[in-house]
């Protein structure tokens, strides 16, 4: 079971079993595990604005996002109106022992960002209807409805996934081909984004669920298994190969190649 407390007027906080802060201010508190953190808006006119340490985050309404937090971060809720929203925080052990890994970031520094269902959306603006309410029921209907919402997330875009991972199939193999095409180009995820039709955000997740790595890191391995090829035919300067998988310093080719096979590239010749 979990327990709530009111940060301020409107947005509610869920707390978790094993997940604890402390209250520092009216609308802020500095949470004392690892977390994740997943703010939803329902579908109503006002944005709800957070902020965790000195980064301020804005959920539209509709827009559900989650992001993870670390030991000691602050949370302050900044919003000015009455956005009809909720704030969910669970430690990670909690979280994962939920199964939320549809619900969590694909990074630590990364943020993850999708829809608050239907459901969800009537779910919350129940909950803050009935937040006046001081009935001994209250807290356990609280708490059901927070599981559900959290049923509802998973389940409800799920379905959301699987025709968006339809969709960008062709979109992440397009990526995958120009990436190949010309290997002494140093080309940019947005560069890449715009190309294929789709925004950085999409490219990056659907690329590594398709094929099980960041854009960067096979862009990286790619790179680096073509120069050993051109290396190992012993027809080619290490600058000169360098400059034919896009590095512009021959220094900086040097340090990847070694960080990526563990030797220096000049051990080839």
């Amino acid at each position: 079971m979990g327990d709530y407390t009111k940060l301020g007027n409107v947005p509610f906080i869920f707390q978790n079993f094993g997940q604890s802060w402390e209250q520092l201010e009216c609308r802020s508190v500095r949470l004392k595990k690892p977390t994740l953190l997943i703010a939803c808006c329902a579908d109503s006119k006002d944005v709800f604005t957070y902020r965790t340490d000195d980064v301020v985050h804005n959920v539209s309404p509709g827009q559900t996002e989650s992001v993870y937090l670390e030991s000691n971060s602050q949370l302050d809720i900044t919003t000015p109106n009455n956005a009809v929203a909720i704030l969910l925080l669970l430690c990670m052990d909690a979280a994962t022992d939920l199964d939320l890994n549809n619900l969590m970031p694909l990074c630590l520094t990364d943020k993850q960002i999708g829809k608050t269902t239907v459901h969800t959306s009537y779910l919350i603006k129940k909950i803050v209807a009935a937040s006046q309410s001081r009935l001994p029921q209250s807290r356990l209907l609280y708490n059901a409805q927070i599981f559900e919402i959290l049923y509802h997330q998973l389940t409800d875009n799920l379905q959301e996934e699987t025709h968006q991972l339809s969709i960008h199939y062709d979109k992440v193999k397009l990526a995958k081909s120009i990436i190949h095409e010309d290997l002494s180009k140093k080309i940019t995820i947005p560069e890449l984004a715009k190309i294929v039709g789709t925004n950085e955000q999409y490219l990056k997740k659907y690329f590594k669920v398709y094929y099980g790595k960041t854009i960067a890191s096979y862009t990286t391995e790619v790179k680096m298994e073509h120069a050993r090829i051109l290396l190992s035919s012993g027809k080619h300067l290490i600058v000169d190969v360098s400059r034919m998988t896009g590095y512009k310093h021959s220094t900086h080719f040097t340090t990847t190649f070694k960080k990526y096979y563990g030797f220096k590239p000049i051990q080839l010749k």
